[in-house]
């Protein structure tokens, strides 16, 4: 599942797949496969473009994500 942008008026950053990939040290396939299973959530903000927000990458480099 694929979430609409956050309703929340605080400004995030955002990290498109390849990004998210290179700071977790995983491939892009890794990335989608987590998204998948609900380790991160893909942000949906144009039609060919999806984001992963930097806490939830930040959780899982630190071990604190959901497993």
């Amino acid at each position: 599942m694929i979430a609409k942008s956050p309703s929340s008026t605080e400004k995030q950053q955002a990290y498109r797949a390849h990004r998210t990939a290179e700071i977790l040290d995983v491939s892009i396939a890794t990335v989608w496969r987590w998204a998948r299973q609900g380790r991160l959530t893909p942000i949906k903000i144009g039609p060919r473009t999806t984001v992963f927000i930097e806490s939830e990458v930040q959780a899982l480099l630190t071990g604190a994500g959901p497993k």
